[in-house]
């Protein structure tokens, strides 16, 4: 059997007949995205030492949405070299600047270092993310209950 082509009308009929599972699914999606950033931040702080941290450095780079700034910490045991911590976070706007002593956590086995600032932007993003995906999943649930209860039911006869 030949396909028919699809019309722009039985396109936009199928897109919203199946928006409310899309949404529920992102709700989903997103709110499982804000609770792995929330335990990824708090765990961060398990394992390390609470410290003050100097900013020896803030690298810039230009990203797709402007620019990007990495701090780099070092921590001064106590007659040791200073360790030097370049993370992988790249954030905007820019945290903090170079010299700023700032209260961090340094884990002793890896050598990562990260501060108290960065932490909470992390946990701040991951509560955001918690409440729009809670949202948009009782959002979804609640199209899709609203259309079964619209939809009559069908008794066989």
């Amino acid at each position: 059997m030949i396909n028919r082509p699809t019309t722009l009308s039985d396109f936009i009929f199928k897109v919203i007949s199946e928006l409310p599972r899309t949404i529920v699914i992102l709700g989903v999606f997103f709110g499982s995205f804000g609770l792995w950033m929330e335990y990824s931040s708090r765990s961060a702080t398990w394992d390390a030492a609470e410290v003050e941290v100097t900013v020896a450095d803030v690298e810039t780079e230009l990203g797709e949405n402007g620019r990007m700034y990495r701090p780099v910490f070092a921590f001064e045991e106590s007659a040791r070299q200073p360790v030097i911590y370049r993370g992988n976070t790249w954030v905007s706007p820019k945290p903090h600047e170079v010299g700023d002593v700032v209260t961090g956590f340094y884990n002793y086995e890896t050598g990562e270092i990260v501060s108290l600032e960065m932490i909470e932007r992390a946990r701040y993003m991951g509560r955001i993310l918690i409440v729009f995906g809670v949202v948009a999943t009782l959002f979804g649930a609640f199209l899709l209950r609203w259309r079964k209860a619209k939809t009559p039911s069908k008794t066989l006869k």
